[in-house]
């Protein structure tokens, strides 16, 4: 049996998906498992996984560039997988969708489209033909958490297959003190909380504990007397990074993510954008994970507005529901987990 599962988006849904990949070398272990992945994130995946064969996709160059886009739908069709998985909810037509379909495989599972994401009329048309192909298992998902409509994949696309911790955990680094972690970037300046923000709680943390607070990201700039290690470490160094905190504070983003999945505690600073999609966590967890403490500001009714801001800001501007997170919540918050 060849399997492929496909896993093209973020790096915090990486860490969400880690339980069930893991999983899957257990439920096959004589299936040649392929991840197909955003390359991006991939060697943190090779050094975790257990698969068979890594493939990293570079998704930009995938849709623009032809012969990129040619070459790996080719190699794709050559391997004749048995079956393909693509557990992402928000699929896009010319990523997942056209590898899937060019692994030409006699077994595909995947969620069904949403109507939402018919964003053009022949978009439309092409996902409800991809919804009837006779070969496609489509699970239907709901507006519930991601680890959720996880669940509910696996228990149809692997019948009794139990979730898995088994994935390799990185080595956490060693410091000469303790340390705090804090991740103060995000995908979108939009849904990042202020980075003077985290200054204050660093150096608040700092001065009440003793604790040395790190800051960790890609883009070296004010840091106060705070330790900075924005873009010196790799991808794979941050995981060590993460599992050898004490605490990790930051924003709707990866880091939080990795932190829930390898059994740190966390806090994660969100706004109304993804709102019980993402964070908070559900009650129900798989083993090994522990839930990140939700802080949010002011919301818009009920949250999950996908950062359509009824306030109207400009396409860049901080959203307000992330701008009204109290800071001195989020200190006393990280004081009271790092005192249990």
């Amino acid at each position: 049996m060849k399997l492929a599962v496909f896993r093209l988006d973020e790096l915090g849904d990486f860490c969400l998906f880690l339980p069930y990949a893991a999983s899957l070398r257990r439920v096959f272990p004589e299936a040649h498992l392929t991840l197909i992945g955003n390359a991006a994130w991939m060697e943190l995946a090779r050094s975790m996984l257990d698969f068979d064969a890594y493939v990293p996709v570079r998704t930009r160059e995938f849709m623009f560039d032809w012969n990129c886009r040619t070459a790996l739908l080719k190699s794709l069709q050559q391997e004749h997988f048995s079956c393909t998985l693509n557990p992402r909810i928000s699929r896009y037509l010319f990523l997942d969708d056209l590898m899937q379909l060019a692994c030409r495989a006699p077994k595909n599972i995947s969620f069904a489209y949403a109507p939402q994401q018919a964003y053009h009329w022949k978009i439309g048309l092409l996902q409800k033909l991809l919804n009837h192909l006779p070969h496609f298992q489509l699970v239907q998902h709901t507006k519930v958490h991601e680890l959720e409509n996880l669940r509910s994949f696996w228990q149809t696309a692997v019948p009794g297959g139990a979730v898995s911790t088994d994935y390799r955990r990185p080595v956490p680094l060693v410091r000469e003190r303790p340390y705090v972690l804090l991740a103060p970037e995000a995908g979108k300046a939009f849904r990042s909380w202020p980075l003077e923000n985290f200054l204050f709680v660093g150096h608040r943390i700092a001065g009440q504990t003793g604790l040395e607070c790190i800051l960790c990201g890609t883009t070296p700039g004010e840091c106060g007397n705070l330790t900075d290690l924005r873009g010196r470490t790799t991808l794979t160094e941050l995981a060590s990074l993460i599992a050898g905190a004490r605490l990790v504070i930051g924003n709707d983003s990866g880091p939080v993510h990795m932190a829930a999945a390898l059994g740190v505690p966390s806090i994660a600073l969100v706004g109304g954008g993804g709102y019980g999609r993402f964070f908070p966590y559900p009650a129900h967890l798989p083993p090994g994970v522990v839930a990140p403490l939700t802080i949010h500001g002011e919301l818009c009714g009920k949250g999950n507005c996908n950062w359509q801001c009824r306030r109207n800001p400009e396409p860049e501007e901080l959203r307000h529901c992330v701008a009204t997170i109290d800071r001195e919540q989020v200190l006393a918050s990280a004081l009271t987990l790092l005192n249990r």
